[in-house]
């Protein structure tokens, strides 16, 4: 998104003459464990997200970091945001904006439903663990793709990836 379309072939030439920098960026690594087994594991660039199915009802999800209580909470959910990502769901959320430069993930809460629940950002080396409590219908989206329905007791584990994107500019 660098390069304009009208300034295609300089932007290349520049690329290919070694006028260029490398940007590194976070990746998450997520596993959504079932009665202790992992049904799913893959990556994103943005964000993941545990929210409400077709049912449009609220879900109870209780959200842990680095093994330790954070808060139960009843919404429709709730995004786990890279800095890549605090620009994109994330912030239409209300969430914060991340510099990439910034080592942080960003939790933002989605309509929960108690007035104290704020956007909050944490260490990317931090674990951030996602119990699903209660929910008729749930769903775990990575970078806006649902990849799986979600059930009760089921935990989505995130953690900053030991991979990274690389960006040319």
């Amino acid at each position: 998104t660098d390069i304009a379309h009208d300034e295609m072939r300089a932007g290349i030439g520049a690329i290919l003459d070694g006028r260029y920098t490398i940007e590194e960026r976070a990746l998450l690594d997520a596993e959504i464990l079932r009665d202790g087994k992992s049904v799913l594991r893959t990556i994103a660039l943005n964000e993941a997200v545990v929210g409400k199915g077709s049912q449009g009802r609220l879900i109870e999800f209780s959200l842990s970091i680095d093994g330790e209580f954070v808060y139960k909470l009843r919404g429709d959910g709730v995004i786990v945001a890279t800095p890549t990502g605090s620009t994109a769901y994330a912030l239409s959320a209300q969430g914060p904006i991340l510099h990439p430069a910034v080592p942080a993930l960003a939790l933002v809460p989605l309509n929960p439903h108690t007035l104290s629940a704020r956007p909050v950002s944490v260490s990317d080396r931090s674990v951030v663990e996602i119990l699903l409590v209660r929910a008729l219908d749930a769903r775990a989206h990575f970078d806006g793709i649902a990849l799986t329905d979600m059930a009760e007791g089921d935990r989505l584990v995130l953690r900053r990836s030991a991979d990274v994107v690389r960006f040319v500019h």
